[in-house]
Order: structure tokens, then C-alpha cells, then sequence
């Protein structure tokens, strides 16, 4: 069901930059020129056309990519591109947005030889580290996806999921970008510090004889050291490892402001402050300098491209270990953003976080810091915290519930509901819950007519209030207790979606799977801390003295609604549960099943 038809999503005008701000969405469009570089040889010419345009009084709005894309898409993308531009007008959204199509194509398979080929990468550079090459590199990878439809609605429903503070959409007839990027790559604005002298007065004359002195101070916000968005802000702000990731780029920006800068101006307002963001936690640093006169685009790019968050240190070094390792990254970790006329103002933000379409291919790149302590599997959990959001995005996400129906009516379907709710919250999903109720209802009144066995009753909830409920017998109860096969491959349990129960289930179902195909009933999943977590199908539970004892929810377990309804009847612990008591396991339970006994576990 949907509460509303599919209707044509709107498009931004060719040639147009979307930039979103403190003060709300800034639209240019209709360029009175527009200047554009498609090889290194051209970057002089462009850079220098962009000063002109700025100071003929022009805003400038548009992207530097950090390489063209050669190798991900059919056509190669500019390196520099910009649009140049009267003024800008405000912009409000629509309400809605429905009319596109993301789908990933990498398969199960194929993401787990691209996890074992990035867990390898690791492995090369911090070799370069013991050897002294550098000190951080920041490795990436790129995903593919196929798209249909318009990009600017993908844009809305990502804004979504992911309000990154220096968002922005290009629409250009070579590529469509669509960065939700939280990272300042730098800002100028114009202060007015201590008052001129005018030619001629001396100090103590009359005010009317002074003129403001404007300065250009030139701020870049660097980050590194990322969490999930449940942990507490303490352990990131504590964690060494990012704060030694966070120094090495401050020290590299500093280095790089310093070029540009008036000597003795550079100096560090913030240091390894965490931020909140939709799904991780950042950490963020904020480095300034007082701009020489004049700085204009070709002493900036010179000085500062590209950013040092997305590089490494030294940066020559990192980019050489980059270039040896990675594919094109195209206009991803470039920078994207304007500037007003004769550049008294202006912001970049780095373009991570960041879509990148060409017709009906859909690319995007997430990466992170290595140094010298970096664990690959660690490193691996962060790569895939950072692109959450946009699964989220993706066509056939959904979220879960699984109910029983019995005697006409469901248990637990205040809980299911409740979840459900939470859930929807979190992903930016519309809950149309009357027409669900009214849905459930006429299950109901079916099962009291027919007087029908227990059923199982699966409510999906996708975007734009659309959802669907099936209804099938339930399962037959498993006689003896249940056989658990323990998985080989651990779960993050920074991961997002295993707090919320969703169609974001590839590996637990493959890996139920392959069990049920060796003869046994589930399988169990230890994290990435060798804790146990859960089966593929509920929650485990072990008996003791003083009640259930159950992983936490911060180890990756799903908040069962049958496991939140037994702790208001029974006294239920929840605490880590090492690997070593994995064999004390003795119940799995979960909504349609109830409780369940374990027979054995095998590894």
C-alpha cells in the first residue's frame, strides 16, 4: 500500500549549484559563464579565469575533482569546474521525495573479496609506515551502484539520512554530484579588527577620521577519528588512535595555511572536538590564518589541494601510496562550494560523503586514516560506518517486522509497533500507522473466521509511507533443541542496522543459510570484540542463579521485541558475553517462536 502515488520529481536547472548553509539552501543558476578544466594543463588557465570572474564582481560556485574519474565512469569528468554567477536566490524543497531508483550491483561474494583486498591495502601501508614513507595515508574504496531517475530527489531523501553540514548538489552535463559532506575543507570570511588610521590623521583625532580594517581570515575545520553514533562521546574523545590521526592533519594544515597566510597568523582555535553527525560520531579540529592580500583561487588550490584529511602525511608521500593502491576517485575527497565576488567570502567543504552519477551509473567512495597502530578489521568496520546512511537510500531497503498471529490476535504488537517507530525515526521513514492498524486489523478478523493455525505475519515499511504485510503459516515448532553453528565471520557492532531490524541482513542470511545446509537450526555470531552477540533468527539467552543473562545492545543484538516483553516478567541481565561462555548459551527467543531451547553448539 502507499498513502501516495508516485509523482515527477523536479530537476535543477543545467549548469546549477545547490550549496546549504547556515542560513538556509543557496541556489545559482543561469551562469553567465562557465569555466572549465579537463586536464592538468588547463588547471593555470581555469585558476586564473575564476580570480578574474571573482573580481569582476561574480559569485563562483562548482567543484575541483581530485582526479577525472577515468576509470569509473564512461565519459571522464572535469577537474575543475564552475559555474560563475550573478547572484543566488533561496531555496526550499519539496516535501517529498519518490522518483528514483538506487540499487547496489556488488554482490555478497564481491564485497567479501573487496573486504579481504582493503584488509591487505591496511597491511601495505602500514609496512610503509615501518618503513618511513610517511605517517597516515587515507585509503578508499570505491562502490558501485545502478541509478535511474532524478539525482536532486536521491539528493533530498540522502539530506535525510545524513544533514551534513556543507552539503551540496551540482548538476552539470557531465556529472551529477551529490555531497552530503560534514567536513569543512576551508572558509574565508571578513572580520573587522582594530580601526585604520586615514593617510594624514594622527591618534586622538576624531573618529570620522578612522575606516574600518577588514581582514580575510581563512579557517579550515580537519577531521578524523570517527565512532558510532551510540557510543558515548568520551571514548572517541579518549581513543588515542584518533587523536593521533586528528594531530597528524592539524600539523599537515597548519603546514598548508602557512602559505598562504601572514606570518604568525596560523593558529589552532580547536583541537579534537567530537561532533555529532546522523549515524557516527566526528572528531573535529579547526585551524585559522589571516590571508595575505591577494589570495585569490590559484594561491589557495596551490597551497591547500587537496585536502590533507583525504590525503595523508606528508601529503606527497601519501598520494604516491594512494595513486598505487586506489582506482580514480573523480570529484569524491575534491572539494565542492562558492565564493562571493572579489572572494571576500567563500566555502569548500571536502567532498566525502559524496554520490557521484553519470547517466545510470552511480559511484561512491568511503575510506579512512591509517597509521601505524590501525587494525584492518577495525579499519574495515569504519569504512562501512561511514557509507550507512546511503544504504539506507537504496531502493529496496526496508524495515522488518516479524509477528505472530494466533487465535486472532498479536501478542506483541504494541512492541513490534513501538520498534517500528523507533526505526523509522532513525532512517527518516514516514509511518503511516493507521493505515497499518487498519491493515493488521483485517489479518485479524480473518484468522477468528477461519479459525486458522498460528501465522506469521511480515510487516516491511519502505520509503514514502509505502508498505506491505503478508501473512503465511508459521513455522512448525523444532521438536528437539535447537543445533547453533558458530560463523567465522564477525559482526561490527558499531553497525547501525544491527540496532534495527531491516532487509540490511545480506551476511546473516547467507550464513543461516549455509548452516541449515550442514544440518544445522541457526547460526551464532560473535563482534568484532569476541563477544557474543546473536543468532540469525533472535536473541540468546543464558540461565543463571539471578535471572537471563543477554548481550548488551551496544555488542551489535538486535532489541528483541519477545526478549523486551520476558524482561517484564523474568529478571534479565544485560552484559558482554565473552566467547568463553558461548557454550553456557541456552535459549534463543525471538516474536514468532517464543523460547527456545539450545541442544548444542558447534564451531
Amino acid at each position: 500500500m502507499s498513502a501516495k502515488e508516485t509523482s515527477v520529481w523536479p530537476a535543477l536547472p543545467p549548469d546549477s549549484v545547490l550549496i546549504e548553509s547556515a542560513a538556509g539552501p543557496r541556489l545559482f543558476r543561469d551562469p553567465e559563464r562557465i569555466i572549465v578544466a579537463h586536464n592538468s594543463a588547463e588547471i593555470p588557465s581555469a585558476l586564473d579565469r575564476l580570480n578574474a570572474a571573482a573580481n569582476d564582481g561574480l559569485f563562483t560556485a562548482g567543484f575541483f575533482s581530485y582526479d577525472d574519474a577515468r576509470d569509473l565512469f564512461a565519459r571522464p569528468i572535469p577537474l575543475i569546474w564552475f559555474g560563475c554567477y550573478k547572484s543566488w536566490t533561496p531555496f526550499t524543497y519539496p516535501a517529498w521525495h519518490d522518483g528514483f531508483a538506487l540499487k547496489r550491483t556488488e554482490t555478497l561474494e564481491e564485497e567479501l573479496s573487496a573486504r579481504q583486498e582493503f584488509l591487505e591495502s591496511v597491511q601495505s601501508i602500514r609496512k610503509g609506515i615501518e618503513s618511513g614513507l610517511y605517517y597516515q595515508v587515507n585509503y578508499t574504496r570505491r562502490e558501485r551502484f545502478e541509478f535511474e531517475g532524478s539525482p536532486f530527489s536521491l539528493f533530498r531523501r540522502l539530506l535525510e539520512l545524513q544533514k551534513g553540514r556543507y552539503a551540496a548538489y551540482v548538476n552539470t552535463d557531465q556529472i551529477q554530484l551529490l555531497s552530503l559532506s560534514p567536513e569543512l575543507f576551508f572558509s574565508i570570511e571578513s572580520e573587522v579588527h582594530d580601526l585604520e588610521l586615514l593617510p594624514g590623521t594622527t591618534p586622538g583625532k576624531e573618529a570620522k577620521s578612522q575606516v574600518p580594517n577588514p581582514v580575510r581570515i581563512l579557517r579550515a575545520h580537519p577531521m578524523k577519528g570517527t565512532a558510532g553514533r551510540d557510543f558515548d562521546p568520551l571514548f572517541l574523545s579518549a581513543d588515542e588512535k584518533s587523536r593521533a590521526e586528528n594531530f597528524m592533519i592539524v600539523d599537515l594544515m597548519r603546514n598548508d595555511i602557512g602559505r598562504v597566510a601572514k606570518t604568525g597568523s596560523v593558529e589552532v582555535e580547536a583541537l579534537a572536538k567530537v561532533e555529532q553527525l546522523s549515524t557516527v560520531q566526528q572528531m573535529i579540529s579547526i585551524v585559522r590564518g589571516e590571508l595575505d592580500s591577494p589570495t585569490g583561487y590559484s594561491q589557495l588550490y596551490n597551497a591547500l589541494f587537496p585536502p590533507g584529511s583525504v590525503t595523508g602525511a606528508p601529503k606527497l608521500a601519501a598520494l604516491r601510496m594512494i595513486e598505487s593502491l586506489e582506482a580514480s576517485r573523480g570529484a569524491y575527497t575534491g572539494a565542492i562550494g562558492f565564493s562571493e565576488p572579489h572572494m571576500n567570502a567563500a566555502s569548500f567543504n571536502v567532498a566525502i560523503r559524496t554520490l557521484q552519477i553519470q547517466d545510470s551509473n552511480a559511484v561512491y567512495g568511503s575510506g579512512c586514516g591509517i597509521v601505524w597502530d590501525s587494525k584492518p578489521e577495525l579499519e574495515w568496520n569504519e569504512y562501512l560506518l561511514k557509507k550507512a546512511f546511503l544504504r539506507a537510500a537504496q531502493t529496496e531497503f526496508h524495515l522488518i517486522e516479524t509477528m505472530r498471529l494466533e487465535n486472532g490476535r498479536i501478542d506483541l504488537l504494541s512492541g513490534h509497533l513501538a520498534r517500528l517507530k523507533r526505526s523509522a525515526e532513525v532512517f527518516s521513514l514516514g509511518l503511516p500507522l493507521r493505515e497499518i492498524l487498519e491493515d493488521i486489523q483485517i489479518h485479524l478478523e480473518q484468522s477468528r473466521e477461519r479459525r486458522a493455525h498460528p501465522q506469521r505475519v511480515r510487516l516491511a515499511l519502505y520509503q514514502n509511507n509505502r508498505f506491505e504485510i503478508q501473512a503465511e503459516p508459521s513455522p512448525q515448532p523444532i521438536d528437539r533443541g535447537l543445533r547453533l553453528l558458530l560463523s567465522s565471520h564477525q559482526i561490527d557492532s558499531q553497525d547501525i542496522f544491527r540496532r534495527h531490524k531491516s532487509s540490511e541482513r545480506r551476511m546473516y542470511d547467507r550464513e543461516l543459510q549455509l548452516a541449515r545446509e550442514q544440518g544445522f537450526d541457526d547460526v551464532l555470531f560473535l563482534n568484532e570484540r569476541e563477544e557474543v552477540v546473536e543468532t540469525a533468527i533472535g536473541n540468546v539467552l543464558i540461565s543463571k542463579d539471578d535471572g537471563f543473562h543477554t548481550p548488551p545492545i551496544d555488542s551489535g543484538a538486535l532489541p528483541g521485541v519477545f526478549l523486551e516483553g520476558l524482561a517484564k516478567q523474568k529478571h534479565v541481565v544485560r552484559r558482554p558475553i565473552p566467547r568463553s561462555e558461548m557454550t553456557q548459551i541456552g535459549f534463543v527467543c525471538n516474536a514468532l517462536r517464543g523460547l527456545m531451547n539450545v541442544q548444542s553448539i558447534s564451531e
